[in-house]
């Protein structure tokens, strides 16, 4: 039953992946400014996405999380600034290629299971 449930989460996952539509940022738009202290991020980055979520579906729950670690590094207190600002250039260019590789983990995660699945029909 659990292996069902695991398996109906990874389909469900996949499903609304699919339908995920790329939220695009102005490109000039200054998300993180250089020198600025890195909370300054969230503050930004919360509102210029929820102006361009307005009528897209919307984004993976982690992509701001992802985005974040992207730029900042993993330690919220340790991590590294970027050298350069960050901009709407910088979330178009990077948020395509995040969803690929949702997209390509998803697709693992379901060989995997139906290997699995194979492997427990046979024996």
């Amino acid at each position: 039953m659990l292996f069902k449930n695991f398996l109906v989460a990874i389909l469900a996952a996949a499903l609304a992946l699919s339908s995920v539509v790329a939220v695009r940022l102005q490109p000039d738009v200054v998300i993180w400014e250089k020198g600025s202290a890195p909370n300054t991020f969230w503050l930004k980055i919360h509102n210029l996405i929820k102006t361009a979520e307005a009528g897209n579906e919307a984004m993976p729950r982690d992509a701001l999380q992802a985005f974040y670690r992207y730029n900042f590094g993993t330690s919220a207190l340790y991590g590294t600034r970027p050298a350069e600002s960050i901009t709407g250039t910088t979330w178009n260019d990077w948020y395509p290629r995040y969803l690929e590789q949702l997209r390509n983990e998803i697709a693992e995660n379901q060989a995997r299971e139906e290997a699995l699945m194979g492997r427990r029909g046979r024996g």
